[in-house]
This record gives C-alpha cells, sequence and structure tokens, in this order.
C-alpha cells in the first residue's frame, strides 16, 4: 500500500510539478512588485507572446528533469 501511494505522488509530482512551477515563474513578473513598470515598458501583445514561449519552454524542461528522476524506476 505504501508503496502505491508513493508512485501515485511521484506520477502527480513529475506531471504537474513542471506546470505549477512554470505558471509561478512567469506570473513574477505580470503580478510582482514591479508590476506596473513592466506592463509599461512591454506592450499587452509582447508579454502575452513571450508567456506563451517561456511557460512552453519551462514546461518542456520541467518534462525531462521529471524523466530524468523517474528513470531511477527503470534502472
Amino acid at each position: 500500500m505504501k508503496r502505491f501511494i508513493m508512485g501515485i505522488f511521484d506520477n502527480i509530482l513529475i506531471r504537474y510539478g513542471s506546470h505549477i512551477y512554470a505558471i509561478g515563474m512567469l506570473g513574477i513578473p505580470v503580478f510582482g512588485p514591479n508590476a506596473g513598470d513592466y506592463v509599461k515598458t512591454t506592450g499587452q501583445a509582447s508579454i502575452m507572446q513571450d508567456y506563451i514561449k517561456n511557460f512552453s519552454l519551462l514546461v518542456n524542461l520541467g518534462k525531462a528533469a521529471g524523466r530524468m528522476l523517474y528513470s531511477y524506476k527503470d534502472i
């Protein structure tokens, strides 16, 4: 039972952990303490383009790191 619960926890952490991390990191410039300055210097369309590009890159990076962490079960 303990192994089953740890397997579920590992799978959830690997799958959704990268998404949570990416959303948190990308939200700092827009919702952080200097958000007004950031929005003034960049346009709305530029913010959205950067968000989409950086989100996909960070999620792919997180998935790759998750696969590396999960590979110990295959070995």
